[in-house]
C-alpha cells in the first residue's frame, strides 16, 4: 500500500489523525514499514503498521520505531526429515499448476547452485506450489497468506513435500509446543488459513513494547 496506493495510506492516516476521544484528545499517528524476515522468522513478509499514542494535551509525541532483530536461516523451522539427494526424476505433486510452478524453479535453482558452486539439493527452497507465476524464496519462503495457509500450499524442494502446520506456525513466529487445535474442532487447513491472516508474532511483540515505551516516555 505504501509505494501502489499512496492516496489511500494518506486517507487513512487523515481520518485516523481526526479521531477525537470524548474529552476532545486527540492521538499522534505514524506509520511504518516492517519485514519479518528482519524479526527471526523466515519469510518475506512486508507489512504496513500504524501506531498511535494519545496527545494527552502534548503538541507531540515521539515514537520510536523498533529496529530489526536480525534473520534467521529457513534450515531453523523445518523438521529434521530426510532430504533428497538428487533432484533427477523429481516427483511432481498432482496439480499441473503445482508441477509448471516446480518445474520452473528447479530450473533456475539449478542454474543459481551452479553460479553459487553448490549443489541445488543444499539450497532450502520454499516454493508456492499454488501460484499463477512461480513464487519462491531461497532460505525464506514467499508471504503466506490466507488462500495459502489455507492450502497448505507451501512447498520444501529438499524434501519434496508440503510445509506442515507446525512449519507455518514457526513462519508467523508461533510456538508450535504451545499452541495446539487438538480438541478445538478447527482444522489444519482452517488454522492454515488463520495463520495466513495474522501478523508475525516478534514483529507484533516489538510494536507492542515500542507502544508502551513510547506511552510511558511521553506520559
Amino acid at each position: 500500500m505504501a509505494l501502489h496506493h499512496r492516496d489511500t495510506l494518506e486517507l487513512i492516516m487523515k481520518a485516523l489523525r481526526n479521531v477525537f476521544t470524548a474529552d476532545g484528545d486527540s492521538y499522534a499517528v505514524q506509520v511504518a514499514t516492517f519485514n519479518s524476515k528482519d524479526f527471526q522468522v523466515p519469510q518475506r513478509r512486508h507489512r504496513i503498521y500504524i501506531m498511535g499514542i494519545r496527545k494527552l494535551g502534548r503538541e507531540s509525541v515521539k515514537i520510536e520505531w523498533p529496529t530489526p532483530t536480525g534473520q534467521v536461516s529457513m534450515r531453523s523451522i523445518l523438521c529434521h526429515d530426510v532430504k533428497l539427494t538428487s533432484y533427477k526424476g523429481y516427483e511432481m505433486p498432482g496439480s499441473q499448476t503445482a508441477k509448471k510452478n516446480l518445474q520452473s524453479v528447479l530450473k533456475k535453482v539449478i542454474e543459481l547452485s551452479q553460479l553459487a558452486g553448490v549443489k541445488p539439493e543444499r539450497l532450502p527452497v520454499i516454493v508456492d506450489i499454488s501460484a499463477s507465476n512461480p513464487n519462491w524464496g531461497v532460505d525464506e519462503s514467499p508471504t503466506l497468506t490466507r488462500s495459502r495457509g489455507e492450502g497448505l500450499s507451501f512447498w520444501s524442494l529438499q524434501h519434496a513435500r508440503r510445509l506442515t502446520i507446525q512449519e507455518l506456525m514457526k513462519l508467523q513466529g508461533v510456538n508450535p509446543h504451545r499452541v495446539s487445535i487438538a480438541g478445538t474442532g478447527i482444522t489444519k487447513h482452517q488454522f492454515g488459513a488463520m495463520l495466513g491472516n495474522a501478523f508475525s508474532v516478534p514483529v507484533m511483540k516489538a510494536l507492542i513494547m515500542a507502544a508502551i515505551e513510547a506511552s510511558e516516555r511521553n506520559g
